[in-house]
């Protein structure tokens, strides 16, 4: 149809977008004809000039509840506690972890610019399994948004986003974690500064995901962010994403 149309164009107006930079990172004549790279990259003994420095990173840590007779989610939103009737009998640790160089808000302070490079990061713990210990599985076909019991009501445009990519990582104690990352576009083009005129929308939105299944329960790290914060932090959001761990 016409939305699967839009889609697949959007797709590949992106992957041709990728195609030119990676041509240009990889045939560095195309952008520095002019410039010895060698030179520019690397000292006369060998070492390279460019100095990258490690992020430090400080863990987020939340006792989650377990889930009782009538109450099948427990959530947190952007580290709050999950709230709790006090008497559950077992608590799961929750833990990922931020850079030290943001502040309250998501600010990423390095050097002074005070930019914000997330919206939100949410926690939850649920007992829906739609396909039980396969649910993750099969995540791709039943959808995202289904499989991973994402709340529809409070981001309703997840259940048109696109499946940018999928994979799994083993973390600790061999639980399996499955990453995804979905791109929104506005509804219409009508919605978007952005319109090219081209049939269709750039992504304006980017969820990352991380789900894992620990004795017939779920827990996911949904991550949310616009197009101008993840161009500015996506290495620290994609960090972000790949140390949630269950404890």
């Amino acid at each position: 149809g016409a939305e699967e149309s839009e889609q697949h164009s959007r797709r590949r107006f992106v992957t041709n977008v990728a195609g030119i930079a990676a041509a240009t990172l990889l045939h560095p004549s195309i952008a520095r004809s002019d410039e010895d790279l060698s030179a520019t990259l690397y000292n006369e003994d060998g070492t390279s000039k460019i100095i990258i420095e490690e992020a430090a990173f400080r863990p987020i840590t939340l006792q989650f509840p377990s889930l009782t007779p009538g109450i099948d989610r427990r959530e947190s939103v952007d580290g709050s506690a999950p709230p709790s009737e006090g008497d559950e009998p077992s608590m799961k640790l929750i833990t990922y972890d931020l850079p030290t160089k943001w502040k309250d808000g998501y600010i990423d302070t390095t050097n002074n610019a005070n930019i914000k490079v997330c919206d939100k990061i949410t926690v939850y713990r649920t007992s829906k399994l739609l396909k039980g210990s396969k649910t993750l599985d099969t995540a791709t076909k039943i959808g995202i948004d289904k499989a991973l019991s994402i709340d529809l009501g409070k981001y309703p445009a997840i259940e048109k986003a696109d499946l940018v990519s999928g994979k799994k990582r083993t973390g600790e104690g061999n639980t399996v974690f499955y990453e995804f990352d979905l791109a929104v576009a506005p509804a219409t083009c009508k919605e978007s500064g952005d319109n090219l005129g081209m049939g269709f929308c750039p992504y304006t939105n980017i969820v990352l995901l991380s789900a894992a299944i620990v004795d017939n329960e779920m827990y996911v790290l949904q991550l949310e962010c616009d197009k101008n914060e993840w161009k500015e932090a996506n290495v620290d959001l994609k960090r972000i994403r790949s140390s949630f761990a269950i404890s």
